[in-house]
């Protein structure tokens, strides 16, 4: 018998086929990107809308954070830091948070530094209270042990004073690093998501944000809580794993859980869309024991858990999603050290009807930058 040679252009094509619905199936649409442009050097950790939705702010893992034009993906302002990895908009959008080795607050769009204030932890998450006072950040704190040896993580939550970032509000130690921090859309509740290790699984935390006492456990967490995110309305809360699972946060059980059709996937970004009805999921699915990574972009009906739309974005990473305050326009962050970092901007409106579109290799290609479109300069 003759023996086939599993190629990565193969791994590609029988990804697509996994990716389209089988016969039967309800139909989903296969997105395709209006605008795509190469921002970073290496993979992209996060992308946001701004509250007016006139900015998007990307951060990159080892570079700065870049604030483009919505419209024309133009950049506008670039924010330095050390080891970036969180970002989060004020929400009046005149101030943008970002985390990393420090914590930083930034005048949005003229990119003027308003505080700075120097870390023990590197920073996974910022997050601002919905009237915009407060901000809380959490992240892995590195703490040696009494020998010497191997350091042991640990996750720390800090809360600051938004108009001087000063400490303000709890503090808090948790025994594994955090993901996540997440507010309630009333600000009365705070969600903590944590890093699951063999000896000590992930789980969620609902903490008063005010005292940090601990509310609720999520426990039902498969694989590594690496985002949560509430639903507009602060009835659900989301968990992005192996899975998604959407909690019930008055009753305080699983609503739903979605299973994203991949083998063993590495979730990262989850978004509601504004309206609550869409949840949208960035993944990827390794190959060849992890030598690389086919990634993929993924919208559910949130009350039914039905596939709506897939976007797929290739050999790369896909880490972040974000849907525009009107809801029309969803961005994607994707990349690795190799391509680089890349957005992609999808008009929603190609899900209206749900017409089934069929899935083509060129879908998982940047074949081209549009003519208008340009590199940004390199740093």
């Amino acid at each position: 018998m003759r023996c086939t040679r599993l190629t990565p252009a193969l791994a590609l094509a029988l990804f697509v086929g996994a990716t389209a619905p089988a016969f039967g199936e309800p139909a989903h649409v296969t997105l395709k990107p209006k605008a795509k442009v190469r921002v970073h050097e290496d993979a992209i950790r996060h992308v946001v809308f701004s509250p007016d939705g006139k900015y998007i702010a990307i951060c990159s893992y080892f570079e700065a954070v870049r604030l483009l034009d919505s419209e024309k993906l133009q950049s506008i302002a670039s924010f330095p830091g050390e080891r970036l990895r969180a970002v989060a908009f004020s929400p009046h959008g005149k101030s943008l948070c970002v985390g990393g080795r420090h914590l930083t607050l930034w005048s949005v769009p003229d990119g003027e530094r308003l505080f700075h204030v120097e870390q023990d932890q590197f920073l996974n998450s910022v997050a601002f209270s919905p009237d915009g006072k407060r901000i809380v950040a959490g992240g892995v704190s590195i703490i040696e042990t009494q020998n010497g040896d191997l350091p042991e993580e640990s996750g720390e939550m800090s809360s600051w004073d938004a108009a001087s970032l000063r400490p303000a509000g709890p503090t808090k130690r948790f025994s594994t690093r955090i993901h996540c921090v997440a507010f309630s859309p009333d600000g009365e509740k705070l969600a903590v998501a944590l890093a699951g290790y063999p000896d000590k699984p992930a789980r969620v935390l609902l903490l008063n944000p005010k005292t940090a006492e601990q509310l609720t456990e999520i426990a039902d967490v498969r694989g590594d809580a690496a985002w949560v995110t509430w639903s507009p309305d602060g009835k659900m809360l989301a968990v992005s794993g192996q899975d998604v699972l959407l909690w019930n946060v008055k009753k305080n059980k699983t609503h739903l859980r979605i299973e994203t059709g991949l083998e063993a996937p590495a979730g990262w970004d989850v978004e509601f869309s504004p309206d609550g009805k869409t949840l949208a999921w960035a993944g990827s699915q390794s190959y060849f024991s992890q030598t690389f990574s086919l990634a993929l972009v993924r919208l559910w009906v949130t009350d039914t858990g039905e596939l709506r739309a897939i976007a797929p974005h290739g050999t790369m990473w896909a880490l972040g999603v974000d849907f525009s305050p009107d809801g029309k326009t969803l961005i994607t962050g994707s990349g690795n050290h190799e391509v680089g970092g890349w957005v992609r901007l999808y008009d929603l409106k190609q899900m209206q009807g749900n017409e089934r579109q069929s899935t083509c290799y060129h879908c998982f290609q940047d074949l081209s930058v549009p003519s208008h479109l340009h590199h940004l300069p390199r740093e």
